[in-house]
């Protein structure tokens, strides 16, 4: 299910990476798939 993929990516972003998005603004969905990627 792809969606729930994408949803899980959102809430990955809004509670883990508020921080780091916020700061860098650019690549930060980028940012965020390569931490989780890295983290699992």
């Amino acid at each position: 299910m792809p969606w729930l993929l994408t949803y899980g990516l959102e809430i990955w972003h809004e509670f883990n990476f508020p921080f780091v998005c916020v700061v860098l603004h650019i690549g930060c969905d980028y940012l965020c798939l390569l931490a989780m990627i890295i983290i699992l």
